[in-house]
């Protein structure tokens, strides 16, 4: 014979249940941040490398020094 839940065991079950599937979209939603976060990461890295390539090219136009890559 199953053991019925008492109203208190019910309502135990009922949050814990509520908290695991909050949790599981809070994760959901800190993972699509980090994915776009990485991705605005690398577009700003690619524009950088860009700048510098055309800082470098430009440097000796301008009788400067161009910058070293770190």
């Amino acid at each position: 014979m199953p053991h019925l839940l008492t109203p208190m065991e019910a309502a135990l079950i009922e949050k814990v249940e509520a908290m695991e599937w909050n949790h599981r979209k809070d994760r959901a939603q800190w993972e699509r941040q980090a994915t776009k976060f990485q991705a605005e990461i690398q577009s700003l890295q690619t524009q950088v490398q860009e700048v510098t390539t055309i800082l470098q090219s430009l440097a000796p136009l301008w009788g400067i020094t161009a910058p070293r890559q770190p």
